[in-house]
């Protein structure tokens, strides 16, 4: 069969992304007020202490340029110490009542809704919990775009993008199963299962551009290609469907999944054309070529309004779109030439059957961490812990008060985040 150049395409998630604002919030402490009267041992003391420095050292790993790794680290040794407490405050109830609650919901955790701007304040572990990793989970897809760009996929950076995005759908749908009991549904939040789901299916399709981009690096069959661009854009077409009916201030981030779902589209479809021509199917090709052009024009209008939103340069503008676009049309003008000189075959009304969808990459499971050894040996009277307003001392030492402050995510040190293209919400 004859051939056409291979497109000089670049698919990395890091071209053109939305990202969420970090997850802001106030200091909060185990070891002064409510719990700390329910404390009978130095111990106990000392794990509400250890505590409050692992929620410190949580929220400063994700407010630095902490790797995967180091984040995963402190998150998880943050919530042993979470699990290890509702453990405790079930053993150190004299009996079964009203005061098993007590320990669970001693402090206050306040925190900014990414979605929706507000500050909000909880008051059970669980809350926490769900709220530690949704921030857990954000701070992964913005780890994945401040890391430096990569045309072959295969450079540590890159790896760590991948594995981010995929742990981020994993922390996502982990958040949707903690949130159905623990978090009360308010639409247009963070807790949304909707947006949650969204997020989702968006990490672990930005986690396959990665992949994509390496099948074209190394030169993997138009055919397997197509049919990997194909599953992207069902991935990003479920993360758009997922939010269809949210009110307007997810507005840009709709946008920004259309855009990516007719790009891929427009992408498998010239793929599947370049494999129809080197099958000797010009007419074929020439019709998915056509296809893949209206594909990406409707890109083009999809991505209206956003450039200006996201305060960066249009979407048609970057390097990726406007790659597309000119391969494509080198192709069809070869395939028309070639058809009217060589072929001479109709072009179909009808096109070929598209691209079957071939998923290439999987979310990666949260898992819980083994609840915080160290509190073994801690004995709690839970009935001593005083409810709010009834230990005026107690409240007064508590951090219910703290102000919640925005959260800054650097790049990491030494790495420069692509500031030509990245287009980031913040």
């Amino acid at each position: 069969g004859r051939h056409l150049a291979p497109a000089r395409l670049s698919t990395m998630s890091s071209i053109w992304v939305f990202r969420l604002p970090q997850k802001a919030t106030a200091p909060a402490s185990f070891a002064q007020g409510r719990l700390a009267v329910g404390a009978s041992n130095q111990e106990a003391r000392n794990v509400l202490k250890e505590a409050t420095d692992a929620r410190k050292a949580a929220i400063d790993a994700l407010s630095t340029g902490s790797t995967l790794e180091q984040a995963l680290a402190a998150v998880n040794t943050y919530v042993g110490h979470l699990l290890a407490l509702q453990s405790a405050g079930q053993a150190g109830a004299a009996q079964p009542g009203p005061a098993l609650g007590r320990m669970q919901t001693a402090v206050t955790f306040k925190w900014a809704d990414s979605v929706a701007g507000a500050i909000n304040a909880f008051t059970s572990v669980d809350e926490e919990l769900a709220n530690v990793l949704l921030a857990f989970a954000v701070w992964c897809t913005r780890r994945s775009a401040a890391l430096p760009f990569s045309s072959n996929g295969d450079d540590p950076a890159t790896k760590e993008a991948y594995h981010c995005l995929r742990r981020a759908s994993g922390l996502f749908d982990y958040v949707v199963e903690l949130r159905r009991r623990a978090v009360s549904h308010h639409p247009g939040t963070d807790f949304d299962e909707r947006v949650l789901k969204s997020l989702s299916a968006q990490a672990l399709a930005e986690a396959q551009e990665i992949t994509l981009e390496r099948a074209r690096q190394k030169g993997n069959a138009p055919d397997l290609i197509a049919q990997i661009a194909a599953d992207t854009q069902a991935k990003f077409e479920a993360a758009e469907a997922s939010v269809k009916d949210i009110p307007a201030m997810l507005a840009v981030y709709r946008t920004y999944l259309a855009f990516k779902k007719s790009f891929y589209k427009a992408f498998s479809q010239h793929y599947q054309g370049m494999y129809l021509f080197a099958q000797d199917k010009c007419g074929d090709a020439i019709k998915v070529f056509t296809l893949a052009r209206e594909s990406l024009d409707k890109a083009a209008k999809d991505s209206q309004g956003f450039a200006t939103a996201m305060r960066c340069r249009p979407l048609t503008q970057h390097t990726v779109y406007t790659n597309l676009d000119t391969v494509l049309k080198k192709a069809l003008e070869k395939a028309n030439h070639e058809n009217g000189f060589i072929y001479h075959q109709r072009v179909p009304a009808d096109a070929p059957a598209p691209a079957e969808p071939k998923a290439i990459v999987q979310v990666e499971p949260y898992v819980l961490p083994a609840p915080a050894v160290s509190w073994s040996a801690a004995k709690f009277e839970v009935e001593k812990v005083p409810l709010r307003g009834q230990n005026t001392a107690a409240d007064l030492a508590s951090t219910d008060n703290a102000p919640v402050a925005k959260t800054e995510v650097p790049a990491a040190a030494g790495l420069r985040p692509q500031e030509e293209q990245l287009c980031v919400v913040s």
